[in-house]
C-alpha cells in the first residue's frame, strides 16, 4: 500500500499548503492574508489550492475537498483485492500512516505553527474537532461496508486506538532526544499495544496431591 510518485507529490503539495496556511494564520490571523498570497508563497495556482481545499479555514485544519480522499480510496481498494489473504487491519494502517507521514515530513516548527494558529483563531478548535470526528466516522463506515462488517464497534476501537498511537509516535519523533525513524517509533508502539491487549495465557489448574 505504498504511495506512488503522484500520491507522494499530492501529499507534499497538500502538506505545503497546510503548513503555510497555519504559519500565516499564527502570525496574521485568518483575515490577515489572502488565498492568493498563500498560493504565491507555496508556488501553486489558486486552481491547485481549490483542488485541495474549499477555504482558508479548511487549509489550516487540513480538511480536504470532498468526503473521500484518494488515500482512503486506495486503502480500501487494496484491502478488497484479495480478502481471503487480507492482513490484519492494523498492519495496513501502519503502512499507510508511515507513507503519509514520510510524504508530509512535519517538523517541530510545523507543530508550533499549528498551535499558534489555534491560539490566534480559537474558533478553529471546535471546527477541527468536528471535522476530525466526521472524517473518522466516514472512514469507519466505509471500512465496515467494504469488509461486510455489520458491527462497527471493533473497527471503531481499532481506529481510535491506532490514531492515539500515531499521535504518540509523532510527539516522540518531534520531541524525542534520540533520532529514530518515525516508522520504527510507530511500529514499536503498535507492538506494545498488541502485547497490552493480547489475551492472557490460560493457567491449567493442577489438582492437589
Amino acid at each position: 500500500m505504498a504511495l506512488d510518485g503522484t500520491g507522494k507529490r499530492q501529499l507534499r503539495t497538500r502538506a505545503a499548503l497546510v503548513a503555510r496556511a497555519r504559519h500565516l494564520t499564527a502570525r496574521k490571523g485568518l483575515t490577515g492574508f489572502t488565498i492568493q498570497e498563500l498560493c504565491d508563497q507555496v508556488g501553486v495556482s489558486r486552481r491547485t489550492f481549490f483542488n485541495y481545499f474549499p477555504t482558508k479555514e479548511s487549509a489550516v485544519l487540513g480538511v480536504e475537498n470532498g468526503l473521500d480522499s484518494a488515500l482512503v480510496d486506495d486503502f480500501l481498494a487494496a484491502r478488497a483485492v484479495h480478502p481471503e489473504a487480507r492482513r490484519p487491519l492494523v498492519d495496513d494502517l501502519v503502512e499507510v500512516a508511515i507513507g503519509h507521514f514520510e510524504a508530509m515530513s512535519p517538523t517541530a516548527s510545523d507543530l508550533a505553527d499549528f498551535v499558534g494558529s489555534m491560539q490566534r483563531e480559537p474558533k478553529l478548535i471546535a471546527a477541527m474537532i468536528d471535522s476530525g470526528r466526521s472524517e473518522q466516522e466516514r472512514f469507519i463506515a466505509r471500512l465496515a461496508e467494504s469488509q461486510g462488517d455489520a458491527d462497527l464497534l471493533p473497527i471503531r476501537v481499532a481506529i481510535v486506538t491506532f490514531e492515539a498511537l500515531v499521535r504518540l509516535s509523532i510527539d516522540t519523533y518531534l520531541h524525542g532526544a534520540d533520532v529514530v525513524p518515525f516508522a520504527d517509533i510507530l511500529r514499536e508502539r503498535v507492538r506494545a499495544a498488541r502485547e497490552l491487549f493480547a489475551p492472557l495465557p490460560t493457567k491449567r489448574l493442577v489438582p492437589s496431591p
